[in-house]
């Protein structure tokens, strides 16, 4: 405190002598570069953890989507065969509940179209696919009906908004 500058010995670590300030920016520099990594360590984690949060919800979704397409095969295979089934209430309770809809397909002809009112949708492939309709976005799956009684392309269309999905 009451020694000249001249009297101090440099600090090996920062090349300086004495002078408190010289630590303390040296001390903030650490601190501060400290902090920046630990900053983009955490945003890169976030990252990471959100995508496979969303790719973990959408193979739930997905899944979702195909086993009620095969619980609903004995349903599609009765209207194939004896014409178009009594509404089952229970499916279209459960369907209506998880925005989902249910639309059976001979050829060009929709047999079924029940559950959660159906988007107007594009014609869709064997398999898993997402499409846009009155400006929302579907996750829909696609079934042949295995019927070896029926004649044609029987095919079950399972489709649900991505909405609540994507929102999050």
């Amino acid at each position: 405190p009451g020694e000249s500058p001249a009297s101090c010995t440099p600090c090996a670590g920062s090349g300086s002598s004495c002078e408190p300030e010289g630590v303390r920016s040296l001390r903030g520099r650490l601190t501060f570069g400290v902090v920046l990594v630990l900053a983009a360590v955490l945003g890169v984690a976030g990252v990471l953890v959100s995508r496979y949060v969303e790719d973990d919800e959408r193979r739930a979704l997905d899944e979702r989507l195909e086993r009620t397409a095969q619980l609903s095969q004995a349903t599609a295979v009765q209207a194939v065969q004896e014409g178009l089934p009594e509404n089952d209430r229970r499916l279209d309770a459960s369907l209506e509940a998880t925005a989902t809809s249910l639309r059976l397909v001979l050829g060009d002809t929709v047999l079924l179209d029940t559950g959660a009112p159906p988007p107007r949708r594009p014609r869709l492939g064997v398999g898993f696919s997402t499409f846009e309709a009155r400006g929302r976005r579907y996750r829909a799956y696609v079934t042949t009906v295995r019927n070896p009684g029926s004649e044609g392309h029987t095919l079950l269309e399972m489709a649900t908004q991505l909405t609540a999905l994507e929102r999050r």
